[in-house]
């Protein structure tokens, strides 16, 4: 049977569980709520002397405010609390780090510190894998381009409004016009975060760019929602829909393309058949966005579409505009297709 001093431990062990890293914070009214809901029955007086006096051995940070004291962990020293893990772990942690940094939002990735610097330290403190960090890199797929930036309070304020299922009121872009939003849930899109959103007077949710709101306030008026990203990507797309149903496209690849694709699937409708050494047709099912198009004029040298008819004329377009960008009068450097 659990000793009186077993049971304090287990309590303080969930309370330091529930304590956030900064920015992010709590109070000793949460906490007490959170315990209660664990099945530990204290008084708030109790929950806040635990946190006074175990302040200084977890660097826990505290700032005086209306709703009392908020406490978090400080971000230097938030990876005291984690549990140990074995070098093999790091280095997988290691991994996951490198790849990560290209393809999160910066603030996402900052909250992550904690653990990555705790594999640092296990790596750092083994003689025989300190070099590993040496031995790693991620390359993007693509053109690299630098995670956005997006203000931490404001990305906490729509992380807690997506939690706890509450309005927010926020300033949009260069507007400053205050919007109530409903907000959803969240989609990491290459290094940005798209937020989805029920969004002024429209009926079907809007997609909002975090790093584009300037303001963002929680309202205590509270909805419900069973939104699910997962089964919403399945039906809608984030990019510009240029037709609105899926459409069959075939095109001829050659290069770099006929390589990519041979190597990598699009979706499980993609089928290929092999016209001769150089040419393969390529099928697939899948709908008509801007995006769709971008790719196709990134590797325009290596394609060419067949059908359907409405993609094949506007990457013709495109096509033809871009040349409108150059004098063709110039002397041109002879180049060889690949």
């Amino acid at each position: 049977m659990p000793t009186a001093k077993s049971k304090t431990l287990v309590r303080v062990m969930s309370m330091m569980q529930l304590i956030p890293v900064y920015p992010r914070w709590t109070t000793a009214k949460r906490l007490l709520t959170a315990l209660d809901c664990r099945g530990f029955s204290v008084s708030k007086r109790t929950v806040e002397r635990d946190l006074v006096e175990l302040g200084d051995v977890f660097s826990l940070i505290s700032i005086d405010s209306p709703e009392g004291f908020k406490w978090s962990y400080a971000k230097d020293n938030a990876q005291a609390f984690l549990p140990a893990i074995s070098a093999e772990e790091a280095l997988s942690l290691h991994l996951v780090e490198r790849h990560l940094k290209n393809h999160l939002p910066l603030s996402v990735y900052q909250q992550l510190d904690a653990v990555f610097k705790k594999s640092a330290d296990v790596l750092n403190s083994a003689a025989r894998i300190s070099t590993w960090p040496n031995k790693v890199a991620s390359l993007p797929h693509g053109l690299y381009l630098s995670p956005v930036i997006s203000d931490e309070n404001i990305q906490s304020t729509i992380s807690q409004g997506l939690l706890e299922q509450r309005k927010l009121d926020i300033c949009y872009g260069k507007s400053v016009k205050v919007h109530t939003i409903t907000p959803l849930g969240l989609i990491v899109r290459d290094t940005k975060l798209v937020l989805v959103c029920y969004f002024y007077q429209y009926d079907e949710p809007r997609h909002l760019l975090v790093h584009r709101v300037r303001n963002a306030i929680l309202l205590n008026e509270t909805f419900e929602s069973d939104f699910n990203a997962k089964d919403y990507l399945k039906k809608n797309s984030l990019d510009v829909v240029v037709n609105g149903e899926k459409v069959v496209v075939k095109m001829r690849v050659r290069g770099y393309a006929k390589r990519l694709l041979n190597e990598s699937e699009v979706n499980a409708s993609q089928e290929i058949e092999s016209d001769d050494d150089t040419w393969d047709t390529v099928t697939i099912s899948l709908l008509h966005t801007l995006e769709l198009e971008n790719w196709i004029l990134s590797q325009s040298q290596d394609i060419q579409i067949i059908e359907p008819l409405q993609l094949k004329s506007r990457v013709i377009r495109r096509l033809l505009k871009s040349i409108e960008n150059y004098d063709l009068d110039e002397p041109q450097e002879e180049y060889v297709i690949s």
